[in-house]
């Protein structure tokens, strides 16, 4: 349905069509077959599959049609690195619990200063802490999350004056930064390999990685005579 299919909206079509009908299959069959959770029920798994589903086919029609990306940012970052971010997450929960701290003459767990010395004294709804806490802990994660995200932009000028490097959002393109100068020389664009073979189209390319880019030069007819 996404990896065969490259045209969205048949994506969104076909989604939307199989997410409902499974929804409604799950929803039948719960009279006879509650929806169970903890036993993973057939009648959770199709419920569950077809709202996932529909919910995809609205994010892709929302996001890749319509073009709607700015408020993604956010959870793209954890979708870069998933893998990472989870591991570090189960890290971090067990660091946050073992690690104490001397608070009030005894020492105190990361995590119970953070939920019970700080949000629930504030709060003082053990459910609403409890949720602040997660939210405070999800975005911890996201801050790592965020660094990974970002890549670096390297410029290579080849003897030509200094041009800051910079960093963009994975998937964005890069902005043009101001043509360097040399002596003799007239610049000749951005290449993104040292054999100048690749020219870096700044109005159509986007990162997926660190890239490196380098200067070309092509040296003037007056600089030839006068070396020559």
């Amino acid at each position: 349905l996404i990896v065969t299919i490259k045209d969205n909206d048949e994506r969104v079509k076909n989604l939307f069509l199989i997410g409902a009908v499974l929804m409604m299959i799950g929803w039948l069959a719960s009279y006879g077959l509650p929806i169970n959770k903890n036993i993973w029920s057939p009648t959770f798994v199709l419920v569950t599959c077809g709202m996932c589903s529909t919910l995809l086919a609205l994010l892709i029609w929302v996001i890749d049609i319509k073009g709607y990306k700015k408020w993604t940012m956010f959870f793209e970052t954890f979708g870069i690195n998933p893998l990472f971010l989870y591991v570090l997450g189960g890290a971090l929960s067990i660091l946050f619990g073992c690690i104490k701290l001397p608070l009030g003459g005894e020492m105190i767990s990361i995590h119970n200063i953070i939920y019970k010395s700080f949000l629930l004294e504030m709060l003082g709804d053990k459910y609403l802490a409890s949720c602040l806490y997660a939210i405070i802990f999800v975005c911890i994660n996201w801050c790592v999350g965020y660094v990974l995200y970002k890549k670096k932009i390297t410029y290579q000028v080849n003897g030509g004056t200094e041009i800051e490097n910079d960093s963009v959002f994975q998937g964005e393109k890069i902005i043009r930064p101001e043509n360097p100068t040399r002596k003799g020389c007239v610049f000749g664009g951005w290449y993104i390999d040292k054999d100048f073979t690749e020219i870096w189209d700044f109005d159509n390319d986007t990162i997926s990685e660190d890239v490196v880019l380098y200067a070309k030069w092509n040296y003037t007819d007056a600089f030839w005579l006068t070396t020559n």
